[in-house]
C-alpha cells in the first residue's frame, strides 16, 4: 500500500523486486494522486534495474513491467484508492500509431471508449499527458477500457491483456 505519510521509495523498490522475483503479479494500492506518481517512478526504476541485469540484446526479449489498473478498490480514510497489479512480461504490443491525449479534466468514460476503439483497430493504444492527476485519469480510463474489451470478448486472453 502506497499512500500519504512517509513514503520510502528505496524500501518499496526493494520489496517490489523481491516480490516480482517470487513470481506472479504484485498488487499495489495507491492512496491519492501523488502516491500513484511515486509508484510509477519506483516501477520504472525497478524495471531499469531488471533490464540492466538481463543479458539479452533484443528489446523484445527483455523483461518489462506491466501495470494493470483495477478500479474496484475500497476507499481508505475517505480517500480514493487505485489498485495496480504489477507484473513482469516479455510480451508488449507494438506502439499504436498516434497517441491519445489525456488531461486532468478528461471524461474518463470517453477516453476509455477511445482506448478500446484504438485497441480493436490497432491492437494497442498510447496515452500521453502531464501531471499526477492526468496519470491517474489515464489509469482509470485504461481500466475501464479493459472492461469494455473483456465484455465484448475483444481481448485474446494473452499475457499482455
Amino acid at each position: 500500500q502506497v499512500g500519504p505519510g512517509a513514503f520510502d521509495a528505496a524500501r518499496f523498490a526493494h520489496d517490489l523486486e523481491a516480490k516480482l522475483a517470487s513470481g506472479g503479479p504484485v498488487p499495489v494500492l495507491c492512496v491519492g494522486t501523488n502516491a500513484t506518481l511515486e509508484t510509477l517512478r519506483v516501477v520504472l526504476a525497478v524495471e531499469a534495474n531488471l533490464q540492466r541485469g538481463h543479458t539479452g540484446t533484443s528489446m523484445e526479449a527483455r523483461v518489462r513491467l506491466a501495470l494493470v489498473p483495477r478500479l474496484n478498490e475500497q476507499q481508505i480514510d475517505g480517500r480514493r484508492v487505485l489498485g495496480l497489479a504489477i507484473q513482469p512480461t516479455s510480451c508488449l504490443p507494438a506502439a499504436a500509431k498516434g497517441s491519445l491525449t489525456v488531461a486532468k479534466t478528461s471524461n474518463v468514460g470517453k477516453v476509455a471508449g477511445a482506448i478500446a476503439q484504438r485497441v480493436r483497430e490497432d491492437g494497442s493504444a498510447v496515452l500521453q499527458g502531464a501531471g499526477a492527476v492526468t496519470l491517474r485519469q489515464a489509469f482509470k480510463a485504461a481500466s475501464l477500457a479493459r472492461g469494455y474489451l473483456n465484455d465484448r470478448g475483444d481481448l485474446g486472453g494473452g499475457e499482455h491483456d
